[in-house]
């Protein structure tokens, strides 16, 4: 046989030998590294999604409990609380706003302060989110 021929059986045979034991577990490994840094990325980011998810609806927890303060007739300062959906629990707090510059003439109503706390738990961990705005008493 010729050396043109020699050359060309031992190309034919490498190319049907396949990978080798190393090759196969560097890819493997190459493979795995790449699945896990998948698997946290998504995790991360259901996570996120979820907590966001969550402090949108305590927003909307919180200014719902603003809205109905506004619909009362009068204002009354103290503290109440209540849960929501079986999840997130609000406390209100209202208190009587002292002005540090009052005005030298006599009004009709009177500012108070109105602190609105919401809290949850979300994978274990403890959340709360407060909503502060002050509101007019008191107007004839």
């Amino acid at each position: 046989m010729n050396l043109w021929c020699k050359s060309t059986l031992i190309r034919q045979r490498r190319q049907l030998q396949g990978f080798s034991l190393l090759e196969t577990l560097v890819a493997f490994s190459i493979l795995s590294l790449s699945l896990g840094v998948m698997f946290q990325i998504y995790s991360r980011g259901t996570r996120t999604t979820s907590l966001s998810r969550d402090y949108a609806d305590a927003v909307i927890v919180a200014e719902s409990e603003l809205a109905r303060l506004d619909a009362e007739s009068k204002i009354e300062p103290g503290t109440i609380s209540k849960t929501v959906q079986d999840r997130y629990t609000w406390q209100r707090s209202v208190t009587a706003y002292e002005d540090p510059h009052p005005a030298q003439f006599k009004t009709s109503y009177a500012l108070v302060k109105v602190e609105v706390k919401v809290s949850w738990i979300t994978f274990g961990q403890p959340h709360s989110l407060t909503l502060r705005t002050m509101r007019m008493s008191g107007i004839n």
